[in-house]
């Protein structure tokens, strides 16, 4: 039987809802899961003794616990989720050239004829999907009250929405997935969230800081910039590059919400940059 092209499968799915109810399906297993594996981990962590700093700032012994579960899951997934969308944004950057459809999506029927090119459109879909789902899980435990800050519930709100509009229809995946890379600076952060608070002081809590601004500065800052600035440049020149899958309102959406997500990367980056400077000036 011939092979159908992505568009005609993306097509038939959403005609069928095939393709936006498995999204939903992967993003609501995948918040439950994390969701009990917080829950889980909770109830395994010990008794924990907080350091004056975080009994300053009015924490508890249960706040932190609730935290520190999340941390915990925070990590471990993003352990491996981080470097996957690293891995294939990469692989995409060394494959195709910098004006070519590919980079913006995977639903031009030039390019989606070839089984293997079918297999990485929805290995590409599954890191979305998952990172979905973490966001969702991530903006529950916010609403109860586990995680605290404005900015903390915006980026969710926005790189979720984000995945709901980018997704279902493989557009700008290149861009989706530095911007899923971006996560690899999470475990240390989690890691140094956590420690920070406890008695007595570690160096590994001192290691992870470092570790996290490094990565943060390598991934949120120059390389999602660059990408992100890129994409607007070539989209400008080469205005048929525009995934087509997209309405113009969905694409505004899409580049503002990513727009926006980056400067509160950079906003997030003074703050790193005062407390490098303090240590090393």
């Amino acid at each position: 039987m011939p092979l159908q092209t992505m568009s005609q499968m993306l097509l038939v799915e959403h005609e069928r809802g095939g393709k936006t109810g498995t999204l939903y399906s992967t993003l609501i297993g995948v918040a439950l899961v994390l969701g009990v594996l917080t829950l889980l981990v909770k109830n395994m962590i010990p008794k924990l003794k907080l350091n004056e700093e975080a009994l300053k700032r009015k924490e508890t012994e249960e706040s932190v616990r609730r935290f520190t579960a999340t941390a915990v899951v925070g990590c471990l997934f993003n352990t491996i989720l981080g470097p996957s969308a690293a891995i294939m944004a990469t692989y995409i950057s060394m494959t195709y050239d910098r004006t070519d459809h590919m980079r913006f999506a995977f639903t031009d029927s030039a390019y989606t004829e070839d089984p293997f090119t079918q297999r990485l459109y929805y290995t590409i879909v599954l890191i979305g999907e998952l990172f979905g789902g973490y966001t969702i899980h991530q903006t529950v435990f916010w609403i109860i009250g586990w995680d605290k800050g404005l900015d903390t519930i915006l980026h969710h709100i926005g790189f979720l929405t984000v995945t709901f509009i980018v997704v279902p229809t493989g557009a700008y995946i290149q861009l989706g997935l530095w911007a899923i890379a971006m996560e690899i600076s999470t475990p240390p952060l989690m890691y140094y969230l956590s420690t920070r608070q406890l008695y007595p002081a570690r160096v590994s809590t001192d290691v992870a800081a470092y570790l996290f601004s490094f990565l943060f500065i390598v991934f949120r800052v120059v390389i999602f910039s660059y990408v992100y600035l890129s994409t607007l440049f070539t989209l400008w020149s080469h205005p048929s590059l525009f995934p087509t899958t997209l309405s113009t309102t969905s694409h505004c959406a899409v580049l503002s919400l990513l727009g926006l997500g980056l400067v509160l990367q950079l906003y997030w980056s003074k703050a790193i940059f005062v407390k490098l400077k303090g240590i090393f000036v």
